[in-house]
């Protein structure tokens, strides 16, 4: 992945959105232990440099636990004051209640820590588990441009939302609406006379893909609410 800046539309995102585990020996109950730490014990030290905002998202981590990291380079820019960074890191997790799998907690720094974690996991802390990129097919790519939607606190139309059970060591359940229709490479064949191209096929695909998205940024929660602001460097001295 070659480097890119910050960009203000996902897509021209070009980051992977990574997921790292905790290892469990290293004494954190959960995930949000160690970010709360690692902010505290080595980002506090250089308070002054740092600027940080942080949110809850509804939503799940996929494939997550309590021990997961949601880990996105250069995703956002939440700050309004001074110029605008050179570089941003945004970690979500679960909190406290890690077991209901329904909010993710929200942590962007500037500059970016990437280098930190590196060393984190070079030193056995953590672990890349899983990850999504802007090159998958929809099924996959949808977490990528979620998780890009929630660090920017924008609306995620239900692409997040799920049914699941209320347990941080299964793995999250799939959308249910996403194995009752699908579209198979026959039904794209048969819905176009002889003579169609490649590219004509290429193009159908990407409308419907936005048709899709278009459907799901419709749906909101009832109440109304999918990103809480919680804090920040523009607010308070320090967010925890």
């Amino acid at each position: 992945m070659v480097p890119q800046p910050i960009v203000p539309d996902y897509e021209d995102y070009k980051w992977s959105v990574n997921v790292y585990s905790l290892e469990p020996s290293r004494g954190f109950p959960y995930a949000q232990c160690f970010l709360d730490v690692l902010t505290n014990t080595t980002i506090a030290r250089h308070l002054k440099s740092f600027k940080w905002a942080s949110h809850t998202t509804r939503g799940f981590i996929r494939d997550g636990s309590r021990f997961s990291l949601l880990v996105l380079n250069n995703a956002a820019n939440p700050f309004t004051w001074d110029s605008a960074p050179d570089s941003t890191t945004t970690i979500g997790v679960y909190g406290r209640y890690w077991y209901q799998h329904s909010e993710i907690h929200w942590v962007t720094f500037a500059p970016g820590i990437a280098d930190l974690l590196y060393s984190a996991e070079q030193q056995g802390c953590i672990a890349r588990v899983q990850h999504w990129g802007c090159y998958m097919q929809a099924r996959e790519k949808r977490f990528h441009r979620a998780y890009w939607l929630a660090a920017n606190r924008l609306p995620l139309g239900g692409l997040l939302s799920h049914g699941g059970d209320e347990d941080g060591d299964e793995d999250v359940p799939e959308v249910p609406y996403e194995d009752e229709f699908k579209v198979s490479e026959e039904d794209l064949q048969d819905a176009w006379d002889a003579g169609v191209t490649d590219a004509s096929l290429d193009e159908a695909r990407l409308l419907w893909e936005r048709l899709l998205e278009d459907v799901e940024l419709a749906n909101v929660p009832e109440d109304g609410w999918e990103h809480v602001v919680t804090g920040g460097s523009e607010l308070y001295d320090f967010p925890y």
